[in-house]
């Protein structure tokens, strides 16, 4: 029965993102311009209202959230961008059902994050302020953490691209740990096959700021271990992952830690 049920939850998801998919179509189009522009101004110009609208955010009706998602450059404008962190922690939650309860607002929001992370670098307010960075930066991340782990595929995907880009912005400390942190969850997953293979894919592009001692203590064992992944599809990919980070391996440590694997090939 429970086999059954899992079953049928995955058809019903399939079916829903599907319908998503046509009614709502990717923030990306051409349409989300058109959008913008047919929004009426005069409703954000009340600061105070606009803020009381992000803190009730999703409690708004869903056409008023997607109304607001789409002008976070405007929201911006009127509240000042000392005020993103109230933007970004009220409206990038980190609950994976309400998310997927609402996937077109939830594909809107991860659409904005680029653009937010270029505001928070190129505004005089906050292009300083490496506190209030490092902490926008954390509730982006919790954000994307919980969209990589959605059972919805585009969810998976975009977040997933989100997390190279957000990878540009985030300091030393940032970026070995609670990037890391998302990434191994990503390659610890021994249910969900394209979770490992995300993660290696990830890797392979994201591992020239992993800290070596990371890389050597953590990414080295987990490469071993899925390189004897009972999926060979994982096996290719961790084989592929091997080698392009190579180069961040001291010759001493792949003698010792690679090499019965690299004469067994």
């Amino acid at each position: 029965n429970t086999s059954i049920n899992m079953q049928s939850d995955n058809q019903n998801n399939i079916v829903r993102e599907a319908f998503f998919e046509e009614h709502f179509p990717s923030p990306d189009d051409k349409d989300h311009n058109l959008l913008n522009e047919s929004f009426d101004e005069e409703e954000f110009a009340d600061v105070e209202s606009v803020k009381d609208n992000l803190r009730d955010f999703w409690k708004l009706i869903t056409l008023k959230q997607k109304k607001y998602a789409r002008s976070f450059p405007l929201i911006m404008e009127r509240i000042g961008m000392e005020n993103i962190q109230l933007l970004v922690d009220s409206v990038y939650v980190s609950d994976l059902k309400l998310l997927e309860h609402n996937i077109e607002v939830a594909l809107i929001l991860l659409n904005d994050i680029n653009l937010l992370l270029k505001s928070l670098v190129s505004s005089t307010a906050t292009a300083n302020n490496k506190e209030l960075q490092r902490t926008v930066h954390g509730r982006l991340l919790e954000f994307l953490k919980s969209m990589v782990e959605s059972h919805y595929s585009s969810l998976q995907t975009r977040s997933r691209q989100f997390l190279v880009q957000i990878s540009e912005y985030l300091d030393d400390e940032s970026y070995n740990n609670e990037l890391l942190t998302i990434v191994l969850t990503l390659l610890h997953d021994n249910i969900n096959e394209s979770n490992r293979l995300a993660a290696l894919s990830l890797i392979t592009k994201l591992h020239q700021r992993f800290s070596k001692s990371y890389i050597e203590g953590f990414i080295a064992t987990d490469i071993i271990a899925l390189m004897q992944d009972p999926k060979v599809s994982v096996r290719v990919e961790a084989y592929k992952t091997f080698f392009v980070i190579l180069g961040s391996f001291d010759s001493d440590f792949i003698e010792k830690k690679f090499f019965t694997l690299i004469e067994n090939m």
